[in-house]
């Protein structure tokens, strides 16, 4: 919005040649080339022994962002108009990706159980079997294990009691600086003594839980140390042969694998030993293996490992172990059986 000083300014024209004269008609073929939308119909400017003009526009690159154009009086000795409008303003907001994880502090177990031991594989394909069992278990994961979105925070907020006593210390600070009197100055110092007593004690609880923790889950005590780095390792700038500089991650990891690929190549030499083919007494066709077996297997797994390539948490593996152990049993039977696979 700005005085343009354009009386003859005709935005409405549908030719260039009826747009106006002197600087109007630039000004219009401008908004006509830039498919700008000029709001100001009427004249803005009335001054005694002249013709009235269109001088204030109201200029938007899109159509809905001014609206209510409305003239009013103008103020004090001007000689141009008030304009009076609503402008409409809004901005795009980058997408924020929200993690989230599964609590499996609320999850129902019972109810995984149940829905467990009612999975039967009655086809005749291990392709198919397979990819029912995973659903099957995504299926119970998704509906009874609930998900919390992930809170980033530099760390965990302070008890209450030492939040007020810091409140405490910071008010009796601001006291004794007021009077400097010396028992404000020895109650200041009584409660900063006691804060920083506080303060101690709670970390010292804080570190031996996590201790704690770390003992059955190893990767919770690396996260906690990659939290309380101040300066995240990031791979710095990447100054490409042309001179330029990139931050892309492909670009990083095609030089990455260019430079470490020739340490981990292994040549084939020719004076490797021809081994033997070992035979071994019971081939893998006959092996015996029981439902107990499986389940026990299932029982041993470390409920904070990784997953594997079917998306499928151990947790629930290990909790819902006696009910999931017959599936995967006339799986792996089924396997032997027909001598196939499940494809990845």
């Amino acid at each position: 919005m700005s005085d343009f000083n354009a009386p003859n300014l005709n935005s409405t024209a549908a030719s260039h040649e009826n747009c106006g004269c002197g600087f109007s008609k630039p000004l219009a073929m401008l908004i006509h080339e830039k498919a700008w939308t000029q709001h100001v119909d009427l004249h803005t400017r009335h001054r005694p022994g002249q013709t009235p003009s269109l001088f204030d526009l109201v200029i938007t690159n899109e159509a809905h962002l001014a609206d209510r154009v409305v003239i009013e009086p103008p103020l004090g000795h001007s000689y141009h108009m008030l304009l009076n409008f609503d402008f409409i303003c809004y901005w795009l907001q980058n997408a924020v990706t929200k993690t989230s994880f599964r609590n499996f502090q609320k999850a129902d177990f019972n109810a995984i159980r149940r829905f467990s031991s009612t999975l039967s594989l009655t086809s005749y394909s291990v392709n198919l079997n397979c990819l029912y069992f995973k659903a099957a278990i995504h299926k119970a994961g998704g509906a009874f294990v609930p998900r919390k979105l992930w809170k980033f925070s530099s760390r965990a907020p302070l008890p209450r009691n030492i939040r007020r006593l810091l409140e405490v210390r910071s008010s009796l600070f601001s006291n004794q600086k007021l009077t400097g009197r010396p028992e404000d100055l020895e109650a200041f110092r009584s409660v900063r003594n006691r804060w920083k007593r506080e303060i101690r004690q709670h970390t010292q609880h804080v570190q031996s839980k996590i201790l704690q923790i770390a003992h059955e889950n190893k990767n919770f005590l690396f996260k906690y140390i990659r939290r309380q780095r101040k300066t995240k390792p990031s791979a710095p700038s990447l100054r490409l042969p042309e001179g330029e500089t990139s931050s892309n991650p492909q670009m990083f990891a095609k030089v990455f694998r260019e430079y470490h690929s020739p340490v981990y190549k292994v040549y084939l030499p020719n004076w490797h030993p021809i081994l033997p083919r070992r035979h071994f007494q019971h081939p893998i066709l006959t092996a015996d293996f029981y439902m107990s077996d499986v389940q026990d297997l299932l029982l041993k797994i470390n409920p904070y490992s990784a997953m594997g390539p079917d998306k499928i948490h151990p947790r629930i593996f290990k909790e819902a172990a006696v009910c999931l152990a017959v599936p995967l049993f006339d799986l792996f039977e089924q396997t032997l059986r027909t001598g196939t696979l499940p494809e990845a």
